[in-house]
């Protein structure tokens, strides 16, 4: 979410992939491809998560970041070993659409401060997970999207506030373990998102003419992480599979 734009964008594309589950089919008949799209949404995510920077990071945490997401998931291909009629599969792909916010982070120079948020939005992932037909499936997935600092300030010892802007694209990996039946379920999961603001734009506050020398001028945000959360599958009408999460 290098923008408003983008984030924005992601938002009003969540309503309308949820508004189709309820909207009557002949209106969206007059709407083919937002019609294709709300039809194609399996499922959707809320959780929590817990991370841990790197620590060749220039940044700490208060303990740990902590972070909530909601994403949104839609079937790619589900895999069948087999030509029963209704059966689920083996294995299956799920693209996974979504949001997140993390906070709790700041310098390791003890003389400067910094508040703010991370937002990722609009992030992609794809999941495969095995043993689709179980209530227990393991899963594992790959993802990407766009980070902004939002409302990020820097206060230096002197209390002055300057504020930080800067966006970057990250990617990431994680392996997990889904619990339940096919409406409802639960997760936990590790992984791993690498997170580097090469560039940092500051304005300065009233009075000031430079920068600290200390203040960053780059910002790594790499970091583990552990997300626990639940998982709900929507009745399309059609017969689904348990869901790899996110």
């Amino acid at each position: 979410m290098k923008s408003r734009f983008l984030t924005t964008s992601w938002l009003i594309a969540t309503g309308v992939a949820l508004s189709g589950l309820t909207v009557p089919t002949c209106a969206w008949s007059q709407f083919p491809m937002l019609e294709g799209l709300a039809k194609s949404v399996k499922g959707g995510a809320i959780y929590g998560k817990s991370g841990w920077l790197d620590d060749r990071s220039g940044f700490k945490s208060d303990d740990v970041l902590l972070g909530i997401g909601i994403e949104l998931f839609l079937d790619v291909l589900p895999l069948k070993n087999s030509t029963k009629p209704n059966e689920k599969p083996v294995v299956s792909l799920e693209l996974g659409l979504g949001y997140e916010s993390t906070t709790r982070f700041k310098p390791k120079d003890e003389s400067l401060d910094m508040h703010g948020t991370l937002r990722s939005a609009p992030t992609i992932a794809l999941y495969v997970a095995w043993n689709a037909r179980n209530p227990i499936q393991l899963y594992g997935g790959i993802s990407s999207g766009f980070d902004d600092l939002t409302n990020a300030n820097l206060v230096d010892s002197g209390g002055r506030q300057y504020t930080m802007k800067s966006g970057t694209f990250e990617i990431g990996g994680c392996t997990g373990l889904y619990v339940g039946a096919d409406a409802l379920g639960g997760f936990i999961e590790f992984g791993y998102n690498y997170r580097y603001f090469s560039s940092i734009e500051y304005g300065l506050p009233s009075g000031a003419t430079a920068l600290p020398a200390n203040a960053p001028r780059t910002i790594d945000l790499s970091a583990k992480y552990l997300s626990v959360g639940i998982e709900f599958t929507l009745d399309t009408g059609k017969d689904t599979t348990t869901k790899p999460k996110s």
